[in-house]
């Protein structure tokens, strides 16, 4: 019984930490995700590119392997839906937002234009930005007659037991949330 108690602490107590890059260079973004958990590294890296007809493609690489995701699938959207809901099941309470602990939240923008004045109002609007984000360290810089880039990265960590808790309890608001189906009325013509 001590083991598998001790099992159970192990696991809850797990840190876990989850960095993402993106990266946009005015044609397709590339998104690379890593989690680290005891120190044991996975990273993904997802690029997006139009075939001949115009259809969006998502290539996930993992290592040497190499997955191709359809954005219109059946399940599309489902993780980022779960993650944002995830976000706000604390409520009033914000247990999560206090768990989860960015580390590090960076922003390097490159503003390109043929038009200058716009360039310079949203460059300066951008980097006004960074003081309404203690964390964030965003620099934004204009490239006039140039073009726009953009790299953010973004780490957080958590422990697993506080992630488990907060789904189990997004698990139990989306269950209750959901109606019942009412019965079939037919009415008689009787």
């Amino acid at each position: 019984m001590r083991w598998i108690l001790l099992g159970l602490f192990l696991i809850l107590i797990t840190p876990v930490q989850v960095g993402a890059a993106l990266r946009w260079t005015g044609h397709m973004p590339s998104l690379t995700v890593g989690v680290m958990i005891w120190g044991i590294r996975a990273q993904m890296e997802i690029h997006a590119r139009r075939d001949t007809a115009g259809t969006l493609l998502l290539t996930a690489t993992m290592g040497k392997r190499s997955l191709t995701l359809r954005p219109g699938g059946k399940n599309a959207g489902n993780g980022l839906k779960a993650l944002g809901l995830l976000l706000k099941s604390n409520g009033d309470k914000a247990m999560l937002k206090k768990a989860v602990q960015v580390r590090a939240l960076d922003a390097y923008l490159q503003i390109g234009g043929e038009n200058a004045a716009f360039i310079a109002i949203l460059t300066g609007f951008l980097q006004a930005l960074n003081p309404l984000l203690p964390q964030a360290n965003i620099v934004c810089r204009p490239s006039f007659h140039g073009s726009t880039k953009a790299y953010i990265r973004c780490i957080a960590e958590a422990r697993l037991g506080i992630l488990l808790a907060a789904w189990l309890r997004w698990r139990r608001t989306r269950r209750a949330g959901r109606k019942e189906e009412q019965a079939w009325n037919i009415p008689s013509g009787t």
